[in-house]
């Protein structure tokens, strides 16, 4: 009996010193809003792996910083922990012109994703239309690769947001769309959602 309770104590010694996960995943939403009661109109959305072939995340975020910020700036973030990035449309767009979507990789033929419930999410929600102002999917906690997404509309300038899309727990973005930019005014980690 001894033996037993020892074992037994020993484990949860054990256990209690492991690393876990904080969610295992979760759901992000994003929430686009105007002033003064105007409505944007059609809103869709297009996403764009921002990871070339054969490269490790250190190598991805030199990338990430060369093209989105060439005054540097994702390597002084706290990388993948922050809220996402609008781009300016000219690095963005100009990142674009030259686009060849063989060129970066694709996360849906990752093993990982493969053998993931995640993955016919993912693959449903790599372009879309944004519906009320609010567009939600799955993701994945562990989930860490940059996308650029592209939101457009009929009245308004298209915007370009990067950020870990299919990644982290449940987070909440509320983006104001002004007509001339685009800003993130508030973003949520957590179940339960924020409001703005």
């Amino acid at each position: 009996m001894l033996n037993k309770i020892l074992i037994i104590a020993f484990l949860l010694f054990l256990s209690s010193a492991s690393f876990g996960q904080v969610c295992g995943g979760g759901i992000k939403t994003l929430k686009l809003y105007t002033l003064n009661g105007l409505e944007a109109k059609n809103l869709s959305y297009e996403m764009f792996s921002v990871t070339p072939k054969e490269t490790d995340l250190n190598d991805e975020i030199k990338f990430i910083d060369k093209t989105f910020f060439p005054n540097g700036y994702t390597e002084k973030k706290q990388f993948g922990f922050q809220t996402a990035d609008i781009i300016p449309n000219e690095i963005a767009e100009e990142f674009l012109k030259t686009y060849e979507v063989d060129k970066y990789y694709n996360f849906l033929e990752d093993q990982w994703v493969q053998n993931s419930s995640f993955k016919d999410d993912m693959a449903n929600n790599m372009k879309g239309k944004i519906v009320d102002g609010s567009h939600s999917h799955k993701v994945m906690e562990n989930f860490t690769r940059r996308y650029l997404m592209k939101v457009s509309s009929d009245n308004y300038p298209s915007i370009y947001i990067l950020d870990q899309h299919f990644g982290h727990c449940d987070k909440t973005e509320f983006i104001l769309l002004d007509g001339k930019k685009a800003e993130i005014t508030k973003a949520c980690r957590g179940r339960g959602g924020c409001e703005k």
